[in-house]
């Protein structure tokens, strides 16, 4: 395969490409373009593509935006000034109307109607004063507008002046010198008033239409700027379309058509895109090696057919130990479950007998009491000592046997309904702090003499619809695991106060889930030892008490039947903690009834024959 030539400064190239481009034909010119983008990776090519065009719109956009602005403001100028002056200018306008016109219907008011007429008139004055003030609020001071307004007030206070002598001549009834005084003096300060606001009005209105005319320039500029942009986009474009087609499109169809060659066989077919400098030269070699490996691949077919032989021979005596390691596997838990029962009649022995064994000491003392009572009868010795004694024992005998045998009944109905839940496997409605009670009833001979302490928090009021005989197996393996690992195990337990080893069983509630913590003051382990930790077999106590099924049974139920998750945090030295999430209530996956002992052997000791073992990394 050709080698790409040597690596060409990306300036030069482009210099060289911009010096030449007007003497070379159009081929060329495509040719040398196409050359110098494929020194470019095809990532950088379109980054740099796609940047530009980003850059561009950006830039559009903000020049757009601030014309936008512009405009807004302009629009701004003409809703919130020249607008309301020329409404103000307007309502003025109409107020002197008005009030001119209540001017005229006062000289000819009749003496009926003169006090009509008068308020009238104040009314109309009252209008104009309104006005005005309603337009001192859009006057900028030391401008034409305060000159303007300055005439206003002042042929207002001349009208003002002539129209209380209006006023006294009306009521004196010379409607003669009142009507002169009216079509003279006070019309031409009326007329002085109006033409005040109209000069305002018309500054207004050629205000509004200026801003109007400078918002429609910006307007213009704006849209053959937008346009302007759409035009360099659709440009921009198809140039970055016909540059992907020569520099990527065209090259990866080479290749296609090459692809097609060597899968009939044609190994002689010329490879294209050797020279280039990114991705697609970097695909190309890749075929390049694919074409070697497939002229050898029909060599090697032959042997190939025979080692595909010898695999599934392989295959066939690999499948057949993996069913006898499963077997023994199950075997494995079945012993796991028969120690765990073991355990539990050996508690059972143990506990039940110090209580039995105190009531049959109160019985024989009793009846040895009784036989020395009785014997006094029949001699005829009978005191009231012998019978004060008699009845002091027999009290204390009987208590001692009920007391005793109180605790006996009790201890063996929690051992019964443990044995009953760890033989059956079955769903029911149950008490978390009573079923973590029970298994800590049924461990105690192993609790007494262990070098660590166990204490409780569970709160009131946690029920489950689950399943307790499962639940309790994981809290026993936990307890146990804890005993063979986490704690010094030559440590006399007379000894544990001292050294404060603890193992705190606490949980939590929300409105779905329970939260069962088991968490221990002791060794800890490291972070190699916990991602293995739920492996089957995997254990550090080989050949020391440990079956390394403990956690992989616990792992499976809690997963599995539970329908919850399980996670271990530890530190070495610190101590380690394993948190079980469960449902309040568990899943109906499993048929209760349904469960035989293979099955149920399977659900609490291992995965199905299909499914892989647990990832190390999950309960973490």
């Amino acid at each position: 395969m050709a080698q790409s030539s040597g690596p060409r400064s990306l300036e030069m190239g482009t210099a060289e490409m911009a010096a030449t481009a007007p003497f070379l034909p159009p081929a060329d010119l495509s040719n040398r373009i196409a050359r110098t983008a494929g020194g470019l990776t095809l990532r950088l090519r379109l980054l740099l593509a796609f940047s530009l065009l980003t850059l561009g719109v950006a830039l559009v956009g903000g020049l757009a935006m601030d014309r936008l602005g512009a405009l807004n403001d302009k629009a701004a100028v003409i809703r919130d000034n020249w607008l309301p002056s020329t409404a103000v200018n307007g309502q003025m306008i109409s107020a002197i109307k008005s009030h001119r016109l209540a001017e005229a219907r006062l000289l000819f008011a009749p003496e009926a109607d003169l006090e009509r007429s008068l308020q009238a008139l104040d009314q109309r004055n009252q209008d104009v004063e309104i006005a005005r003030r309603d337009y001192q609020q859009y006057i900028v001071m030391n401008t034409e507008d305060e000159q303007r307004l300055h005439a206003f007030d002042q042929a207002w206070a001349a009208g003002q002046q002539y129209q209380m002598r209006l006023r006294e001549l009306v009521r004196e009834h010379n409607r003669d010198e009142a009507i002169a005084l009216y079509n003279g003096p006070l019309r031409d300060a009326d007329t002085q008033a109006t033409d005040a606001i109209l000069r305002d009005l018309a500054f207004n209105v050629n205000q509004g239409r200026a801003t109007a005319r400078e918002g429609n320039t910006i307007y213009a500029a704006t849209r053959l700027l937008l346009w302007s942009a759409i035009g360099l986009a659709v440009v921009a474009g198809a140039t970055l379309a016909w540059l992907a087609i020569r520099t990527i499109a065209a090259p990866i169809q080479a290749m296609t058509l090459a692809t097609e060659a060597f899968a009939q066989g044609h190994y002689d077919h010329p490879l294209p895109c050797t020279d280039r400098r990114d991705e697609i030269a970097g695909l190309a070699a890749a075929l390049a090696v694919l074409r070697d490996k497939s002229a050898e691949r029909d060599r090697l077919i032959a042997a190939r057919t025979t080692e595909a032989q010898s695999l599934s021979a392989a295959k066939t005596e690999a499948e057949t130990n993996l069913a006898t390691l499963r077997q023994l596997q199950d075997q494995l838990v079945e012993s796991e479950k028969l120690a765990a029962l073991g355990s539990l009649v050996a508690g059972v022995a143990h506990e039940v007998n110090s209580p039995l064994g105190v009531a049959v000491s109160a019985s024989s003392t009793l009846a040895l009491e009784t036989k020395r009572f009785l014997a006094a009868i029949e001699a005829g010795q009978l005191r009231q000592s012998t019978v004060d004694r008699f009845a002091r024992v027999a009290r204390d005998s009987t208590d001692l046997l009920e007391r005793n045998l109180d605790r006996a009944t009790t201890l063996v109905q929690h051992f019964k309904q443990v044995a009953v839940d760890r033989a059956s496997s079955q769903r029911r409605r149950f008490n978390l702090g009573e079923m973590v009670s029970d298994t800590l009833t049924t461990l105690g001979p192993m609790l007494r003499r262990a070098s660590f302490r166990v204490e409780t928090a569970i709160p009131d009021g946690i029920d489950l619809d689950s399943y307790p005989g499962p639940l309790g197996q994981v809290l026993t393996n936990l307890i146990q695991n804890a005993e063979l690992h986490a704690f010094d195990a030559a440590l006399p337990a007379r000894e544990r106060q001292a050294t404060g080893q603890l193992l705190r069983i606490e949980a939590s509630r929300n409105a779905r889930d329970v939260t069962l913590r088991v968490q221990d003051n002791g060794a800890g382990m490291g972070e190699d030892v916990r991602r293995r930790l739920f492996e089957p077999f995997f254990t550090t106590k080989m050949g020391q008490g440990g079956s390394g099924l403990g956690m992989h049974i616990v792992y499976n139920i809690v997963t599995g039947i539970l329908g919850g998750a399980i996670a271990v945090a530890s530190t070495p030295g610190e101590g380690t903690t394993v948190t079980l999430t469960v449902p309040l209530t568990a899943p109906h996956a499993a048929d209760d009834a349904s469960l035989g002992p293979g099955t149920r052997a399977s659900a609490l000791g291992g995965p199905s024959p299909d499914a892989p073992s647990p990832s190390p990394r999950e309960p973490g």
